[in-house]
């Protein structure tokens, strides 16, 4: 339920004590334990009830998350939104760089690295890694594509990514499919690429040139801060810090 101004919590009586009719009972919370006020016939009544009890009442309704989009490894929900951790395994893609209309415009096919996509709410972050298989230790590369920060958050432009919603699983896949099919601009080239540092785009280019077409994991650049090397584990939990935050 939205957030209800005075006026209207007054209108739906929800000030007012347990009546038996419009009122049959409020839940009054307290530091360790919840407090459940009612009327038994015309008395009030006041009765004291743990977290875990009450959690138990509430999760009473059989819950079926439906089928799990594959690569999704993990998912919650937070202050902030919803969020989601999705892995992308080593995979070829067809890219545009630039924008279509423009004469200096051209697509190509190359062979990306794994990827871990992560979101919450609407913002949403990719880092790549060198491992085929997902793992919370992998230490993070950043992902050699324009439209992406430093820290990994993308870039979306005047696109608007869809919220993630644990309710509705294909909200990630739509904001990956925004993300990847996207035209990678010069915007936030640079620092993608050991052997292009100022434009990444180049670099792709020569590997959309070469016989097999794979990005060479020797080429990343890792995900650190203050040199340290970032992993799954810890990319996530800074994250979720943010995601936690009233």
């Amino acid at each position: 339920m939205a957030y209800l101004s005075k006026e209207a919590a007054h209108g739906l009586r929800l000030d007012q004590k347990p009546d038996g009719k419009d009122i049959l009972w409020k839940l009054v919370c307290t530091p360790g334990q919840y407090i459940l006020h009612y009327l038994d016939g015309a008395e009030e009544q006041f009765k004291g009830i743990s977290p875990a009890l009450l959690a138990k009442a509430f999760g009473a309704n059989a819950v079926d998350s439906g089928w799990f989009p594959p690569g999704v490894q993990r998912w919650g929900r937070a202050p902030r939104g919803d969020w989601m951790i999705r892995f992308y395994p080593a995979a070829p893609y067809s890219l545009q760089f630039g924008l279509p209309e423009s004469a200096d415009s051209f697509s190509a096919t190359i062979r990306l690295p794994a990827m871990i996509f992560a979101g919450v709410g609407k913002t949403y972050f990719v880092w790549a890694v060198k491992e085929e298989q997902f793992t919370t230790a992998s230490h993070l590369f950043a992902v050699p594509l324009s439209n992406i920060w430093s820290d990994g958050c993308i870039c979306y432009g005047a696109n608007m990514p869809p919220a993630v919603s644990a309710e509705d699983w294909q909200t990630i896949d739509e904001a990956w499919q925004l993300f990847i099919g996207s035209p990678f601009i010069g915007d936030l080239a640079s620092g993608k690429s050991r052997t292009q540092p100022e434009d990444v785009r180049l670099q792709l280019l020569a590997v959309s040139r070469s016989q097999d077409q794979q990005y060479p994991l020797d080429d990343l650049l890792a995900h650190t801060l203050n040199d340290t090397p970032i992993t799954v584990q810890m990319a996530v939990d800074a994250m979720l810090r943010i995601a936690n935050r009233p």
